[in-house]
């Protein structure tokens, strides 16, 4: 499938409480997923952001933004949009797609696999959200006017420099 390039820039406007708030609206693929988590990158590394929380807040944004692809849209293209805060002690996220809802309207728990089990035997999917629960708080998803609504905070290390 070709892609289409991130459709804008990031957007980042500084609150006046000191909150930098980026946003940046896409179509949904494995290559422009690479190119956001770059983006967002160069963004925390700007805020100074720890490299540590920031390999953190990237793994979940991966996870969550595959999903998008691989299940909202199940390989199509559709618009996604990402609005990160970086906040006191925290990243808040929203991320927005138009694909189809979660089933039953809530995201899984995940799971970990069992130590005793073979690789051979392990079960397809379910870690990821298994680590985007462990990496965040607040986690909600709302359905809203045909948008798909993934709100969770992400809490930091450190404070940004």
């Amino acid at each position: 499938m070709l892609e289409m390039p991130i459709s804008s820039d990031v957007i980042s406007v500084t609150g006046p409480d000191g909150a930098q708030t980026s946003r940046v609206q896409f179509l949904s693929g494995d290559m422009n997923t690479r190119a956001v988590l770059h983006a967002v990158e160069t963004t925390l590394l700007g805020a100074g952001v720890s490299a540590k929380d920031i390999e953190n807040i990237e793994l979940v944004l991966a996870e969550v933004l595959n999903n998008v692809t691989e299940h909202a849209y199940r390989g199509t293209s559709g618009p996604v949009e990402m609005i990160l805060t970086i906040a006191a002690g925290a990243v808040e996220c929203t991320i927005r797609d138009q694909g189809r809802p979660m089933p039953g309207g809530a995201p899984p728990k995940g799971h970990v696999p069992r130590p005793d089990c073979p690789v051979e035997a392990l079960p397809e999917g379910g870690f990821g959200w298994f680590i985007i629960h462990r990496f965040t708080r607040d986690l909600t998803l709302q359905s809203c006017e045909g948008w798909n609504v993934l709100r969770f905070v992400l809490p930091l290390t450190a404070e940004p420099g």
